[in-house]
């Protein structure tokens, strides 16, 4: 993956995106958007080429989506991984479905979610707490791990899950990296 999208990001934290994927693919492009201007200017000052500050407000999707910024640094007609990390806890439930659902179908087949939501923020399953990774295809399709529940409210169903699943951030690995 070459391309990332981390929305709400704040400033950047070590390792921040751009790091993790520039660990593995030194030339990968990312795209951060907050909609603070004062975070957007600032953290301009701590990034290297090939990274970019947008500001949008994730409210407000197909604006980010259209943004001159993003699409000068994130090419839509490829694979993306769209970053989602704590962020639905600022919009109400109904809106972050949505808002969700509008950069979802915006990703091609390929690309690739992270997407976290708080234990216990009206949720209740054991299923939607922690970290999500789905992964775009051209079907629709769901998991072997968990076919009754979402992974999340926000997780649309047309994603697959990767790794274990949906389960608490503390304990989701790659499958490579588990011992028997």
């Amino acid at each position: 993956m070459d391309q990332y999208l981390d929305l709400g990001s704040g400033l950047p934290t070590r390792p921040a995106t751009h790091q993790s994927a520039r660990a593995v693919l030194p030339a990968a492009r990312v795209a951060y958007v907050d909609r603070d201007p004062v975070v957007t200017e600032h953290g301009r000052g701590l990034i290297p080429a090939g990274v970019r500050y947008v500001q949008g407000d994730l409210a407000e999707p197909e604006a980010i989506l259209a943004s001159g910024d993003l699409t000068g640094i994130i090419d839509l007609s490829r694979p993306v991984c769209l970053v989602l990390t704590l962020v639905h806890h600022v919009l109400d439930p109904g809106t972050a479905r949505a808002v969700t659902g509008v950069l979802v179908r915006a990703l091609v087949p390929g690309s690739f979610l992270i997407d976290t939501t708080l234990t216990g923020y009206a949720y209740e399953t054991v299923a939607n707490k922690g970290i999500v990774a789905g992964q775009t295809s051209d079907t629709d399709t769901t998991s072997e791990m968990n076919k009754t529940a979402p992974a999340s409210p926000f997780h649309p169903a047309s994603l697959g899950l990767l790794g274990l699943g949906a389960v608490g951030l503390a304990i989701w690995r790659r499958k490579e990296d588990l011992t028997d």
